[in-house]
């Protein structure tokens, strides 16, 4: 996934501000902006039940140098502003609304989280949008709180973008109890899809979910650093850099000589405007061998572990189990995506038996540690 896409939305992450950097583990090359929703309930003293909420927006780091967070104050939401120099700037939010109970608290939430994103979008009036996340109401139903969502899209003239054709009508799913529903959405400004339909449906027989990921393509054309050749090193993609580890001194002459490589555009660094010549281009490329140069020393001198390895619990048992839940989700997947017989029940007994299996590890590990 981190190959595949530029920005990628969290929701329920269950992850307060003291241990939302595990996201960082992610990758090396995703900036991560988090709300945590479990501040309150933590700083109430005595915690009871399991973790809940929080939303994050990860952005590679190649569109991450011209974005900036978005104050909203609800952990429900997590909002960006994506700086275009070439049009109009491009705000993303990731969503998590209220659980749709139709009591009249949760419809005062949901309508309280409408609220916020009119405000987002009152102060950014020019700007494009992008929302995405579990709306956690059908598109399909006549609730209260889908006609909150509906008449937002319609006041805003945005797409509330649809699934394409032959993919699964339901992201969340209870195999157990066999309830299926389709949550999670998009909602963007017009001009940033095709079509309305354009919607995938991401059937990952490594998700322990019981949500499946979506994703769209937009058309947006960014003048960022992304633009031009960053000289990121392939060969730390997928690598976590261990800072604690390393030589900083090594790290920091290796820095020295690399940059004294450099070419300094002088000209474009003194020019206040005063001349007609457009600097741009070389300002962008100084950047660029700047951060090729940082890459290029890490590369050299910073130790690296394969990302996924600080789940030091993790098992040559588990990636058996991952292998098996992956091959069954394929199988599953090629003949049609059943909701009933044999494929299916073996899909979902691959499933349940790796995710009891990954909790069960964590909680020895915790309760080894503990002691």
């Amino acid at each position: 996934m981190r190959d595949n896409y530029d920005v990628i939305l969290l929701q329920e992450t269950w992850l307060s501000d003291c241990n939302c950097s595990k996201l960082d583990y992610f990758s090396d090359h995703f900036v991560v902006y988090h709300s945590s929703a479990m501040e309150d309930k933590i700083s109430s003293g005595i915690m009871s039940g399991r973790p809940f909420g929080g939303t994050a927006v990860l952005v590679r780091q190649g569109l991450a140098v011209s974005c900036y967070r978005i104050v909203t104050g609800n952990p429900r939401i997590t909002c960006i502003c994506l700086k275009n120099v070439y049009g109009p700037d491009l705000i993303i939010c990731s969503l998590y609304m209220p659980w749709s109970d139709r009591s009249p608290e949760q419809v005062m939430e949901y309508e309280a989280c409408v609220g916020c994103l009119q405000a987002i979008v009152d102060r950014h009036l020019g700007c494009q949008f992008l929302f995405g996340g579990d709306f956690n109401v059908p598109k399909d139903s006549y609730s209260v709180c889908n006609v909150f969502m509906r008449q937002f899209a319609e006041s805003n003239r945005m797409l509330w973008l649809d699934v394409l054709d032959g993919e699964c009508d339901y992201t969340y799913h209870n195999d157990v109890n066999q309830h299926y529903s389709l949550l999670d959405y998009f909602l963007t400004s017009p001009c940033l899809v095709d079509e309305r339909q354009c919607v995938k449906i991401l059937c990952d027989g490594d998700n322990p979910s019981d949500h499946l990921a979506i994703s769209c393509t937009i058309n947006v054309a960014l003048g960022t650093a992304q633009s031009f050749n960053t000289g990121i090193n392939n060969n730390l993609l997928n690598f976590k850099l261990k800072w604690h580890d390393a030589d900083l001194d090594l790290y920091a002459n290796h820095v020295r000589e690399l940059l004294a490589r450099v070419d300094i555009p002088i000209d474009a660094l003194l020019c206040h405007n005063s001349c007609s010549t457009d600097h741009i281009i070389l300002l962008e490329k100084y950047y660029c061998d700047i951060k090729e140069c940082l890459h290029a020393a890490a590369s050299s001198c910073i130790p690296r572990v394969k990302v996924g390895v600080q789940k030091h619990w993790w098992t040559p048992e588990l990636d058996e189990l991952k292998l098996q839940c992956i091959d069954a989700t394929d199988l599953w997947r090629s003949v049609g995506k059943p909701r009933s017989g044999d494929i299916n029940s073996n899909r979902i007994r691959c499933k349940l038996k790796y995710k009891n299996a990954i909790k069960e590890a964590a909680a020895n590990a915790d309760s080894v540690f503990n002691d």
